[in-house]
């Protein structure tokens, strides 16, 4: 709201944590020049917003890909003055205390600051953007080939891989060039119906 001035109902957001995560996904996107980040995020389109809080893929030289442990950061691309950032602790006992500490003086000192009403606005779907996606399977030669496969008749194409094996399962990493994630997903279902497949996840990569 403060940066667009529109009120996006909570139950609007897409919101996917970290549950189906796993460390061989930091793994495969490491190999491939990227890091995994859990990321609120908003952007203006022409007609609307989208927003989402979600684990993407940033690039490892991006400056939210370094936050880690109890450490937040906020990042702004802004059109007139450009990329902004704050960063610092976000947990912790201290930061934590001086955060309530300050709301409440702000309340019994009534700083709070008044903004005009609200306009409400449900988020668009994100656009086009690329995708990470991982296959996890028995060790099979030509599952990539036939991931590849599927990736080209939907249009897209395989853009960079990457693999971690364990005694008895493969994960492939996949970079998929742009589509929605409508039609990543249609990609997806049809991965999940090959043979010896255990697990698929796929993420957006933020760029």
């Amino acid at each position: 709201y403060r940066a667009f001035g529109h009120w996006v109902p909570p139950d609007a957001l897409a919101v996917r944590g970290i549950r189906e995560l796993r460390p061989a996904d930091c793994d495969l996107a490491e190999a491939m020049g990227f890091r995994i980040r859990l990321v609120a995020h908003a952007a203006r389109t022409e007609t609307s917003l989208t927003a989402a809080v979600e684990p993407v893929l940033l690039p490892d030289w991006h400056l939210l890909a370094s936050v880690e442990e109890e450490y937040n950061a906020v990042y702004l691309q802004c059109a007139s003055s450009g990329d902004l950032s704050l960063f610092g602790k976000g947990a912790g006992a201290l930061p934590t205390a001086t955060a309530v500490l300050g709301d409440l003086i702000d309340l019994a000192q009534d700083n709070s600051v008044q903004w005009p009403e609200p306009r409400e606005l449900s988020p668009a779907p994100p656009a086009p953007r690329r995708h990470y996606l991982r296959v996890t399977a028995e060790a099979h030669p030509g599952l990539g080939r036939r991931v590849d496969s599927l990736v080209r008749r939907a249009g897209l194409t395989v853009q960079n891989t990457a693999t971690r094996n364990e005694p008895d399962i493969t994960h492939h990493g996949f970079l998929i060039s742009a589509s929605t994630d409508t039609v990543l997903i249609d990609v997806v279902e049809q991965i999940r119906g090959l043979g010896r497949v255990g697990a698929l996840l796929w993420l957006g990569l933020a760029e």
